[in-house]
Formats: C-alpha cells, structure tokens, sequence
C-alpha cells in the first residue's frame, strides 16, 4: 500500500508505504510534487514506512529520477519507521549528501515527526487524500 496525502495550503506531502512500492505510485505523486515546487519552491515530506516488502526495479529507476529532478527542492524530510537500524542509518546519510534536512523518527514520535516536518501544528491544518493503492 502506498498512500500520498496533501496538504493543499502548505508545503507538505505525507506518503505511508506497506508492502510493494511500484511504479505507478511513484507516477501518481509527481505531478503533486511537481505542482507544491512550482508553488512554494521548496517541500517539506512526512514518510511513513510501516513495511517495505520490496521495490520493483521500476520503481526504483522512478525515485532515482525523481531525486535527481528535484534534488534541490525538499527542505525537510521526517522519516518515520520502527527503531530499523538501516532507516536511521539512511536517514543520516541522506542528511549528508542532501540539501535537505533529513530526520529519523520512531513510531512512537509520528506526531512531533509531523509537526517538525511542517513547522506547524497539523492538527488546525486541511488535508486531501490523494493517492491510494490497494
């Protein structure tokens, strides 16, 4: 399951990705992403991984495109997983290689992830599903 949520007054995106992480998801969202940089030039991202069963090599080759397009257009990225040794450890070299402000939060920090991710309280904020595979 892949889901992508906007928050249409803000520069955010939240993605939660279980299970399979295909090519479709990726070409659902990057018009969305696409549109938030156009708009405010830079994105904030929430991720959410509860699972990552696997990545099909389409997939794959999309993030890469899609990181490469848009390397200089993320601000902040929260990445929230269970205590996963190799996220944090992703999360830190990501810190490193990016412009991008990249941190690792736990689960049980899904909340405080949110509200560093937007620099705002998100509960007073709308919000718009829009994508969700199966």
């Amino acid at each position: 399951m892949f889901n992508a949520v906007d928050y249409p007054d803000q520069n955010l995106v939240s993605f939660t990705i279980a299970g399979k992480l295909t090519k479709a998801d990726y070409a659902s969202v990057v018009p969305i992403l696409n549109a938030k940089v156009q708009r405010f030039g830079k994105v904030n991202v929430y991720l959410e991984v509860a699972s990552l069963d696997a990545v099909t090599l389409p997939a794959l080759w999309e993030e890469v495109k899609l990181d490469a397009q848009h390397f200089n257009d993320f601000n902040r990225a929260a990445v929230v997983s269970d205590d996963s040794t190799l996220l944090k450890a992703a999360a830190s070299v990501m810190n490193t290689i990016t412009p991008a402000e990249v941190k690792h939060f736990t689960t049980d920090q899904k909340a405080e992830a949110l509200r560093w991710a937007l620099g705002a309280d998100p509960t007073k904020l709308t919000t718009k599903q829009v994508y969700q595979s199966a």
